[in-house]
């Protein structure tokens, strides 16, 4: 199974020709401690903007 994707990110220019456009990308877990788990990733959220992920496999592509 992948990482987890966006499946909707609110600061599309799909949603309007107003809005930034930044893209936003899957995520993928790295290995390393961080708050006393074994993986961690970083994941930015322009201001005022939504991000929701899901997980996918490659059969749902």
């Amino acid at each position: 199974m992948d990482g987890p994707a966006p499946r909707i990110n609110s600061d599309c220019k799909g949603y309007s020709d107003n809005f930034d456009g930044h893209s936003s990308a899957d995520v993928f877990a790295e290995v390393g401690e961080y708050d006393r788990l074994p993986r961690h990733d970083a994941v930015f959220v322009e201001p005022y903007s939504v991000l929701i992920y899901s997980q996918i496999s490659a059969s749902d592509e």
